[in-house]
């Protein structure tokens, strides 16, 4: 009869905390939509679409981006620049995240492979450590990668982008 207890209070230990990560509240479902996006970044990244890299960001940071896209329409000779300007506003360069090696900022995010290590996650920010790999004129190149997340309405978005020592 004991033995039986112990196993119901498991169960219902094991169901408990299984939930609360499905709905996002523990670490488990927190990192699943932490990876949901940073997968649906690197999907955007790969095929240069620069809307769908805005998306992933924090509006705080895309939204002015994407007014100037939207008023001057998008010019896709200006894709380097549009990636340099996303980027800066990271506090992080092409160069920086290179090791200043060159490459067009075009061809490196159209490249770019990102596998989660570690997330560190909160309520409503966090970061996930990332390793990055990516060509830079036709040699690969792999960096460590700090991409710091936020969760607004309900949404986990990219906040800033920044390489670590590996």
């Amino acid at each position: 009869m004991k033995k039986k207890g112990i196993l119901w209070v498991l169960l219902s230990v094991l169901l408990i905390v299984s939930l609360s990560g499905c709905k996002g509240g523990g670490i488990v479902g927190k990192s699943a939509e932490c990876k949901s996006l940073i997968n649906k970044f690197e999907k955007s990244c790969n095929e240069v679409d620069i809307q769908a890299i805005l998306d992933c960001i924090d509006p705080k940071i895309s939204d002015p981006i994407k007014a100037i896209v939207s008023i001057g329409g998008m010019v896709t000779d200006n894709v380097d620049e549009y990636l340099g300007d996303i980027l800066e506003q990271f506090g992080s360069s092409i160069s920086e995240i290179t090791g200043g090696s060159g490459g067009s900022a075009k061809d490196i995010v159209a490249s770019m492979k990102l596998t989660p290590k570690k997330y560190m996650l909160d309520k409503k920010d966090g970061s996930v450590k990332c390793k990055a790999e990516f060509e830079v004129n036709g040699m690969k190149t792999t960096k460590m990668l700090k991409i710091s997340v936020v969760k607004k309405n309900d949404e986990w978005y990219i906040s800033g982008i920044s390489v670590i020592a590996e």
